[in-house]
C-alpha cells in the first residue's frame, strides 16, 4: 500500500455510491415504460387465448359478436389499469374540493398515468386489426360456415373477399398506430414547447401544489412524535388504572374495551 492509497480510497467509495445512485434514478425513469411493455406482451398474449378458446365466429349476430370482442376487453383493460395505478388515485384523491387551477395542476400530474393506462386497450385494439379474425368476422360473418353453404365455383370469389377483408384490417391498423403516433408526437412536442426550459414547474398554480404537498409532509413528520407521546400516555394510564387486577386476561380485556370505546374502528383484542 502506498501513501496515495487512503486518498484514492474515498473517491471509489463517492463514484461507487454515485453509480448506484445513477443505477436507481435511471430504473426509476425505465420502470413505466417497462412495465407497459410488459402489459402489452400479456395482452397480446390474452388475445390469443380469447381467439383460441372463446372466440368463434357464429353465423348470426356475427357484427355485434366481433365489435364486443374487439372493443369491450379494451374497455375492460382501460378500467383495470386505472384501478390498480396507485399513483393515478394518490394523485387524484381529494381533487374535487380543490379550486379549478389546482385541478388543472393535479390533471398535469395525472395525466401520464392515463395516458400509460391507455396503452393496454389501444394495444389490444391493435393486435385485434393486425390479427385479422375479428374484423373479417365483424364484415363477412363466419368463413367456415360460408364456404360450407356455397357451391365450390363461388368459393374463389368468396375466399377473394376474406382476402381483401384481412388486408382492409391490417390497413386500418396501421392507420391507427400512425395516427396514435403522430398525435402523441405533436402533444409532446407542444407541452415541451410551453413548459419552461429553465424549471421542472410550469406555472404558479403548480408551485402552490408543491408547496401543499411539502407543507402536508412536514406537518406529519411532526405531528407523528407528538401522537405517538400522547398515545403513550394514555395508553400507560390505563395501564395504571387496572393495576391492581391480577388476571392478566381479563386486564388485557378490559384495557381494549377502554380503547375500543375511543376508537371503535381499531379493534385490540379478541376474546
Amino acid at each position: 500500500m502506498t501513501e496515495g492509497d487512503p486518498a484514492q480510497q474515498p473517491k471509489l467509495s463517492q463514484l461507487a455510491s454515485r453509480g448506484i445512485l445513477g443505477l436507481k434514478e435511471g430504473l426509476k425513469k425505465v420502470a413505466l415504460p417497462l412495465q407497459n411493455v410488459g402489459l402489452s406482451g400479456a395482452v397480446l398474449g390474452l388475445k390469443e387465448v380469447v381467439k383460441k378458446v372463446v372466440f368463434n365466429c357464429p353465423e348470426r349476430h356475427y357484427q355485434l359478436y366481433s365489435l364486443l370482442f374487439m372493443f369491450a376487453p379494451a374497455v375492460f383493460l382501460l378500467c383495470l389499469a386505472l384501478m390498480v395505478s396507485r399513483n393515478f388515485w394518490k394523485m387524484v384523491a381529494g381533487c374535487c374540493r380543490l379550486r379549478r387551477p389546482q385541478r388543472r395542476v393535479v390533471w398535469q400530474q395525472s395525466r401520464k398515468y392515463v395516458i400509460l393506462s391507455i396503452v393496454p386497450p389501444t394495444a389490444w385494439i391493435l393486435f385485434a386489426l393486425f390479427d385479422t379474425e375479428y374484423y373479417t368476422c365483424a364484415k363477412l360473418g363466419s368463413k367456415k360456415i360460408r364456404l360450407n353453404n356455397t357451391v365450390p365455383f363461388q368459393q374463389p370469389a368468396l375466399l377473394a373477399e376474406y382476402e381483401s377483408a384481412k388486408i382492409e384490417s391490417r390497413i386500418i391498423g396501421i392507420f391507427l398506430l400512425t395516427g396514435i403516433v403522430l398525435v402523441g408526437t405533436v402533444l409532446i412536442s407542444i407541452e415541451r414547447c410551453c413548459t419552461r426550459p429553465d424549471t421542472g414547474i410550469s406555472n404558479d398554480e403548480e408551485y402552490t401544489h408543491y408547496l401543499a404537498e411539502e407543507q402536508i409532509k412536514l406537518f406529519n413528520s411532526k405531528i407523528e412524535p407528538l401522537a405517538k407521546e400522547q398515545a403513550k400516555v394514555e395508553v400507560e394510564a390505563l395501564f395504571e388504572k387496572f393495576k391492581d387486577m391480577k388476571d392478566i386476561a381479563e386486564k388485557v380485556r378490559l384495557i381494549s374495551e377502554e380503547l375500543e370505546d375511543e376508537i371503535p374502528w381499531a379493534a385490540t383484542h379478541e376474546a
